[in-house]
């Protein structure tokens, strides 16, 4: 059973070793752009300035998730509009961990504290089409299935196409209250 937390300075080590230590395989899967992760020499501090920032001034939110006291993965919402919108993604940093259920674990305990603590009234996720397990994942915890688009989600992304899942305050009061 995974349990969640927010992020705490102890765990930046992990977050950056995830995306340091991927296979090319894995980034292309996500849609990243290897030749961007230039990006990651700043992530360090980046996670620094978001935990000590206020709820309504962050511009990401970590959750970090914990098998028998071990850090597995992070749930984390960006491009935070507070009091509206944020955009979640999702990452289990061990492949032998991956496609087991903990990411619907992971988004399902993450969820309740992104509505609570940024006051979203909508929860936005865009996984690329072809990654089939996030889609499988949003689709089984009840968001709802938006539009298919070509964008560049994030810097470090190529551009794709993605499926733009979408969760409301009102569904999510159905779902998770």
């Amino acid at each position: 059973m995974i349990t969640v937390r927010e992020i705490q300075e102890k765990d930046i080590s992990n977050v950056v070793g995830y995306w340091k230590n991927s296979t090319p395989e894995h980034l292309k899967a996500m849609g990243i752009d290897i030749s961007e992760l230039y990006a990651l020499d700043n992530l360090e501090e980046y996670l620094k300035k978001q935990i000590s920032a206020n709820y309504s001034e962050k511009s990401a939110l970590f959750m970090i998730g914990v098998i028998d006291n071990k850090a597995v993965g992070h749930c984390y919402v960006n491009g935070i509009k507070f009091k509206e919108e944020a955009s979640m993604h999702l990452h289990i940093w061990d492949s032998n961990s991956r496609q087991k259920g903990l990411g619907i674990q992971l988004v399902q305990k993450s969820i309740p504290f992104f509505f609570d603590k940024l006051e979203l009234k909508n929860l936005l996720c865009e996984p690329y089409f072809l990654n089939i397990a996030p889609n499988k994942t949003l689709e089984k915890i009840g968001f709802e299935f938006e539009k298919r688009y070509i964008t560049i989600p994030a810097g470090w992304n190529f551009k794709l196409e993605v499926n733009q899942w979408k969760l409301t305050r009102n569904k999510f009061k159905k779902l998770f209250l």
